[in-house]
C-alpha cells in the first residue's frame, strides 16, 4: 500500500497543470507572500499593513484598495487576467499591490482634505494662480468671481472634478517614488500593468463618440502619458482637445514628481482654469441633473459618470496622515524609465486583446511614520518572484497530489476493514478508518520532540514481530536435524 516516488511525481505534475489562478492566487501561501512584500516596504516607516486577495471577475468589481491596514486585491481583475502566464499575472498582482503602497507611504491625506474643504467655501488653495498670458490671467479671475458667487452644488461639483484630477496627479507621483524607492518588482509590476492599461485605452475619437466629457477625454491624455511617457492617438485625432493637452502639458509635467504637495495643487489650479470651458460643460450638466431629481442625484451622476470614462478608475483617497518624511531628495531618470517600459513592451508585443480599465479604491490610514533614504537599497527583497511563484505552486501541487494519494489510501483501508474477520467475539463490530489528510506544522514538531527513543523502541519491536510471524507461517521451527530448507541463522 505504499506509494512510490514516481508515482507522487507525476501526481504533482498533473496537479500543477490542474490549479486555477483561483486556487493560487487567492492561497494562504501567496496572500503571505504579497503581505511579507508589503512589510518589507512599510514597516521601517512604522505602518504595518497585510494583504487580502480576492477573486472577482465581474465587470464592476474593484481591482484594489486599502484602508491603509489591510489591502485587498482582485486576482479576478480583467488587466491581470491579461497576461498570457501565471508569472506575468503575479507581477501584475505585485504591481498593485505595490501602487496601494504608494498611497499609505506618500499621499498627504491632511492637506488634501483641506484642499476639497477650501474649494467647497468657494476658495482656491494654496492660492489663485498667475499667468504671464494676458487672456487666461482674465480667465483666472473670472473663475475665482465664479467660485466666490456660486451656490454649494456647484462648489461641491468643481471640488469634485479636482478632486479627479488631483487623483490624476497622485498617481503618477506615488508611482514614481515607489519605482525609484523599490526598483525590483514592485517596479516592474507598476510598469507592467501601466502599459498594459493605456495599450487598450479608448482612443480621443472612440470617447468622443461614446459621449465622454471633453474633461474626461483630456484626464485620460494626461493619465497615459504619466503612465508610459505618450499618449494613445491611434486614429490621428487632431481637434482642439489635442490642443489642450499640450498647452497644460508643461503644467502638469512640473508638477508630476515635485515633494511639495502643494505645487501638484497649484497645478490642478492652474489646469482647471486653461480648461474652464471644459469644466463649465459638466457643471451645466449637473444643473440639469439637478431639475431631474435633486443635489444628491445630481452628485452622485457625476461621480459615477467621471469615474466611468477615467482610465483606470481612480477612486478618491482618504485617510488622515502625513507622507513619510523623504531625507536624501526623489528624483526621477524620465530616459531610463522609458528604456525600462520599452523593454517590458516587448514582452508584451504579441498581446492584443482589449481589456477593461484599471480600479484603484478607497484609501484610509492611521499611524506616523517617516523614511531614512538608501540610495543603496536594491528593492524589497523579491528581485526573483518568478522562483516564489513556482515555489507557491509546487508546494500547492504537493499539498494537492499528496491529500488525492492519502484519499485513495483512506479507500483502499477501508475496503481491507471490510474484510477482516475478527471471530465471533467481535460480531457486528464496525471498523472505521482514521486518517489525518493534514498535519500542521505544531504536529510536526511535537512529533519530533518524542520520535527518537520511540523510533528505536519500534525497530526493536519490529525484528522481533518479524521473527515471530515467520515462525507462524512456518509452523514453529525445529532444531539439530541434519537436513532442511530453513536454516536456523
Amino acid at each position: 500500500m505504499r506509494v512510490s516516488h514516481k508515482e507522487l511525481k507525476r501526481k504533482i505534475n498533473q496537479e500543477q497543470l490542474k490549479i486555477t489562478d483561483r486556487e493560487l492566487f487567492c492561497s494562504r501561501a501567496f496572500a503571505g507572500f504579497l503581505t511579507d512584500m508589503a512589510e518589507a516596504a512599510t514597516k521601517r516607516y512604522k505602518r504595518k499593513i497585510k494583504v487580502h486577495v480576492f477573486y472577482d471577475e465581474s465587470e464592476n468589481a474593484k481591482t484594489a484598495y486599502t484602508d491603509n491596514e489591510i489591502i485587498s486585491i482582485n486576482a479576478g481583475n480583467s488587466v491581470t487576467r491579461s497576461f498570457p502566464t501565471k508569472v506575468l499575472r503575479s507581477d501584475s498582482l505585485i504591481g498593485m499591490n505595490a501602487h496601494e503602497i504608494g498611497h499609505i507611504l506618500f499621499t498627504d491625506f491632511p492637506m488634501m482634505k483641506h484642499y476639497c474643504q477650501e474649494m467647497s467655501r468657494g476658495r482656491m488653495y494654496p492660492a489663485v494662480p498667475s499667468f504671464s498670458e494676458w487672456e487666461i490671467e482674465e480667465k483666472a479671475k473670472e473663475v475665482q468671481e465664479f467660485l466666490e458667487n456660486a451656490d454649494e452644488l456647484t462648489r461641491q461639483a468643481i471640488a469634485t472634478v479636482s478632486q479627479f484630477l488631483f487623483n490624476v496627479l497622485e498617481d503618477g507621483y506615488i508611482e514614481a517614488r515607489m519605482c525609484d524607492a523599490f526598483p525590483g518588482k514592485y517596479a516592474t509590476g507598476i510598469r507592467l500593468n501601466n502599459i498594459r492599461i493605456s495599450e487598450m485605452a479608448q482612443s480621443i475619437s472612440e470617447q468622443l463618440k461614446n459621449g465622454a466629457y471633453r474633461f474626461s477625454v483630456l484626464l485620460n491624455l494626461l493619465i497615459q502619458y504619466h503612465r508610459t511617457g505618450d499618449i494613445n492617438n491611434r486614429d490621428g485625432y487632431d481637434g482642439e482637445i489635442l490642443d489642450m493637452f499640450y498647452d497644460v502639458l508643461p503644467v502638469f509635467e512640473n508638477a508630476l514628481y515635485d515633494d511639495d504637495t502643494k505645487v501638484r495643487y497649484e497645478a490642478i489650479n492652474q489646469i482647471l482654469i486653461m480648461s474652464w470651458d471644459y469644466v463649465q460643460e459638466i457643471l451645466e450638466q449637473v444643473k440639469e441633473n439637478q431639475k431631474k431629481q435633486n443635489e444628491a442625484y445630481a452628485m452622485e451622476e457625476l461621480q459615477k459618470k467621471l469615474h466611468d470614462e477615467l482610465t483606470g478608475k481612480t477612486e478618491e483617497a482618504k485617510g488622515n496622515t502625513a507622507p513619510v518624511t523623504a531625507q536624501g531628495g526623489f528624483s526621477i531618470d524620465r530616459d531610463k524609465e522609458q528604456e525600462k517600459r520599452k523593454e517590458l513592451q516587448e514582452v508584451l508585443s504579441e498581446e492584443t486583446e482589449r481589456i477593461p480599465l484599471l480600479e484603484t479604491e478607497d484609501f484610509e490610514t492611521k499611524g506616523e511614520g517617516c523614511i531614512s533614504w538608501d540610495k543603496e537599497y536594491s528593492g524589497s527583497g523579491y528581485a526573483n518572484s518568478g522562483s516564489d511563484i513556482l515555489r507557491i505552486l509546487n508546494e500547492m501541487s504537493n499539498s494537492n497530489a499528496i491529500s488525492e494519494l492519502n484519499d485513495s489510501l483512506w479507500a483502499q483501508l477501508n475496503e481491507q476493514s471490510k474484510r477482516l474477520e475478527l471471530g465471533n467475539a467481535h460480531k457486528g463490530v464496525n471498523f472505521r478508518i482514521f486518517r489525518m489528510p493534514v498535519v500542521d506544522s505544531n504536529q510536526i514538531e511535537a512529533y519530533k520532540m518524542v520520535a527518537q527513543p520511540l523510533l528505536l523502541y519500534s525497530k526493536q519491536l519490529q525484528k522481533r514481530w518479524k521473527r515471530i510471524l515467520k515462525e507462524r507461517v512456518s509452523e514453529g521451527k525445529q532444531s539439530g536435524l541434519l537436513m532442511g530448507r530453513r536454516i536456523e541463522s
